[in-house]
C-alpha cells in the first residue's frame, strides 16, 4: 500500500474537537522535505522500510525502521531518504485541546524516538485508515476518538533517541531551498537563485550538489510533484493540467512526464488510484 490523504475538514463539525486529524499517510515513499519554519500543525512520522535523515536543532538523527519522529508544529525540520526507498507511516494533527492532551502525555517537545509496540501503534495508524472509507455522518468524531487512541499508544510505547552528532548549517543551501519552496509556483531560473542568495550561480550549483546529492533543478522538480500530489486530491475539480500550473509547469506535457517519472504513475492515474 502507498497511501496518503489531505482531510476536506467540515468547519461546522470538526472545528471544536479536542483532536482533528489534517492528513495521514501508510506505506507512503517519502519524499526529502525541507521546512525551514515548520507547518502549523503537529506530526507523528513513524519509519516502516528503509532508512532516513532527520536534522532538527542542529542535530541528526538516523531513522531506521521502528523508529518514529514527533515533530513539534511551527519547528523548523528536513528529513531524506538515505537508502533508494524510504517508506513511513504519518500523521498530521492539532485540535482545540491538542497541547493540552501532549503536555498529559509527556508529548512536549520535538523528538526522536525507538518504538517499543510496532504493530500496535501501526494498528492505529491502520484504523484512521478503516474510518476513512466508511460513510459515517459522525467520520471527524471518529477520528478523534482514533487520534487519541492513537498518541497515548505512542507515549506509552517510545524510547527517546538522542543524537550524537551535531551538524553546522550551510546558509547557502538554506536560503536556495526557502526560495524554492517559496516560489516553485512561478518560473525559476538558476541566475534568479543567484541573485535573490547573493552567492555566484557556480558556487551554489556545485555546493548543492555536493551537499544534497542533486541538482537545484531536480530538487525544485521534487518540491513541484510534491505539491502537485496535494493539490490532485485536494482540488478534484481542477484538471490535470490546472494543477500543473498551480505547481510550476506551464506545459501539460512536461508535468505529466515529470509526475510518471517520480511517482511511477500519471497524475490522472495517481488520483483515481486515491
Amino acid at each position: 500500500m502507498n497511501f496518503q490523504t489531505n482531510i476536506n475538514q467540515n468547519k461546522s463539525e470538526s472545528e471544536n474537537l479536542p483532536l482533528k486529524l489534517i492528513a495521514f499517510g501508510i506505506e507512503y515513499n517519502q519524499e526529502p522535505i525541507n521546512r525551514p519554519k515548520g507547518i502549523q500543525c503537529h506530526q507523528w512520522i513513524q519509519c516502516v522500510k528503509g532508512s532516513g535523515e532527520f536534522i532538527v536543532s542542529n542535530q541528526k538523527f538516523l531513522i531506521t525502521e521502528g523508529c518514529g519522529m514527533f515533530i513539534m508544529a511551527n519547528t523548523p525540520h528536513s528529513y531524506k531518504a538515505i537508502d533508494e526507498e524510504w517508506k513511513v507511516n504519518y500523521v498530521c494533527f492539532d485540535g482545540t485541546a491538542c497541547n493540552e492532551i501532549l503536555d498529559s502525555l509527556q508529548l512536549k517537545e520535538t523528538s526522536v524516538f525507538k518504538v517499543v509496540q510496532y504493530r500496535l501503534i501501526e494498528k492505529s495508524i491502520y484504523k484512521l485508515y478503516d474510518i476513512y472509507n466508511t460513510d459515517n455522518t459522525y467520520i471527524y468524531s471518529q477520528y478523534s476518538c482514533a487520534l487519541y487512541e492513537l498518541l497515548i499508544n505512542i507515549s506509552r510505547n517510545i524510547c527517546r533517541i538522542f543524537s550524537s552528532e551535531s551538524i553546522s548549517k550551510n546558509i547557502g543551501i538554506e536560503l536556495v531551498i526557502q526560495y524554492l519552496e517559496e516560489n516553485y509556483m512561478k518560473p525559476i531560473t538558476l541566475e534568479e537563485i543567484s541573485q535573490e542568495t547573493n552567492f555566484s550561480k557556480e558556487y551554489l550549483c556545485a555546493l548543492f550538489k555536493k551537499h544534497m546529492e542533486k541538482t537545484i533543478i531536480t530538487y525544485l522538480q521534487i518540491i513541484r510533484i510534491a505539491n502537485a500530489r496535494i493539490f490532485l486530491l485536494r482540488y478534484p475539480h481542477k484538471t490535470v493540467s490546472e494543477i500543473g500550473n498551480l505547481c510550476g509547469f506551464d506545459n501539460t506535457s512536461y508535468f505529466c512526464k515529470t509526475f510518471k517519472k517520480l511517482e511511477g504513475v500519471t497524475p490522472q492515474v495517481f488520483r483515481e488510484k486515491k
